[in-house]
């Protein structure tokens, strides 16, 4: 559950485009792989709309594409306005690291490169991404958040959550689930804009993909190492393998900025202060954390969990870097969002580690109830 809609890598500049130029920014072009295939494009409008349901919706256009479908194949390279996507291997997996499927499915990991081709910076993550093998959402599968995933693969991960610059570029793989037995695998990208509006969809077609040749079957993987659990209070430091943190401060709320909690759900924001205790350079990000809390029905209790979410959009320094890089020994403090349940209780912010020997470290501190935090008012 995402607090923000991710934009289609689109600023407040595209937004403005004039309809003459907009006939230009529909165009996809499809590169061709070395075998000489080339990609399609077709149109999926509805041939029962009427005609003041398409002119309904050529207004909320306001001059952005609509409507069609571009297809292409593992080698080819996608093309739109702002990005050139494209898939260069994808591939099963038995297991990743201590993770293992759903019973019935594999992991299916689909390496993806991705370049900016805009005028300014844009957005991208593996968030913008669906495996699709049928129809319907019931055959379908959103990307994983990997920000904690730790494999004894040598493969490299593309972001959560990142920017691209003037062009730049970005490749590495998304992890998804898929049935066992699913034979025609498509990666989906749907342009969603900031107003909720629906553009084009792009889908690379990954047929059957075979398992990877140094693919851990789960019968081989080597028994964890003796787990253990760190906790902590508020005010308190943490110390992980890597980086040392505390939470200095606890809200909740209904609102931030313009955007309105989920029915049902509240924000929770929490100031954490993280220190990198490396020697190298570390990679850090909002993806990091996760709140757990319980939920209570009847007699019967069970746990669940939130990451948190990505507040790029709110343009503000106040907000703890979705991505970034800390030097040795640095310090950064930014506000945490998460959203949970409003019958969510015993919460606690978690980071969860793996280390070479498959031991898996729980980091805790206990956050309370959401009857006991202060009241939210982010200055943005």
């Amino acid at each position: 559950m995402k607090m923000i809609k991710y934009a289609a890598l689109i600023s407040a500049a595209a937004m403005m485009l004039t309809l003459t130029a907009c006939k230009q920014g529909n165009n996809v072009t499809v590169e061709n792989s070395s075998d000489g295939s080339s990609a399609g494009t077709s149109n999926s409008s509805s041939s029962s709309e009427t005609f003041l349901d398409k002119a309904s919706k050529f207004l909320e256009a306001d001059g952005r594409g609509y409507g069609k479908e571009h297809s292409a194949e593992i080698g080819e390279e996608l093309k739109n306005e702002f990005f050139s996507l494209k898939v260069t291997d994808v591939y099963r997996y038995s297991s990743m690291g201590e993770y293992l499927p759903d019973d019935g499915f594999d992991f299916v990991a689909v390496n993806i490169s991705v370049g900016n081709i805009f005028s300014e910076s844009i957005p991208v993550g593996s968030y913008d991404y669906v495996l699709r093998w049928g129809e319907g959402d019931e055959n379908s599968f959103e990307a994983f958040q990997v920000g904690n995933m730790h494999t004894d693969y040598d493969i490299s991960f593309f972001p959560d959550d990142t920017t691209l610059s003037v062009g730049a570029s970005k490749s590495g793989y998304i992890i998804f689930e898929a049935p066992s037995d699913s034979t025609e695998l498509t990666l989906e990208y749907l342009e969603v804009y900031e107003d909720d509006f629906e553009g084009n969809t792009y889908h690379i077609n990954l047929g059957n993909p075979e398992f990877a040749a140094n693919d851990i079957k789960p019968e081989n993987v080597a028994p964890s190492g003796s787990d253990e659990t760190i906790y902590g209070d508020i005010g308190e430091t943490v110390s992980t393998n890597e980086f040392d943190f505390s939470v200095n401060n606890l809200a909740t709320g209904n609102i931030i900025g313009e955007y309105p909690a989920d029915d049902g759900y509240t924000y929770v924001t929490a100031d954490v202060t993280l220190t990198n205790t490396l020697e190298t350079e570390l990679e850090i990000g909002s993806g990091l954390f996760c709140v757990y809390f319980d939920i209570v029905e009847g007699e019967e209790r069970f746990e669940d969990y939130e990451y948190a979410m990505d507040t790029s959009v709110l343009e503000s320094d106040s907000m703890f870097t979705t991505y970034d890089t800390l030097a040795p020994g640095g310090t950064v403090t930014g506000t945490i969002v998460f959203m949970v349940p409003d019958d969510g209780v015993n919460l606690d912010l978690v980071v969860t580690q793996l280390a070479e020997d498959e031991t898996i470290s729980s980091y805790q501190i206990h956050l309370g109830e959401l009857s006991e935090m202060g009241t939210l008012s982010l200055q943005l």
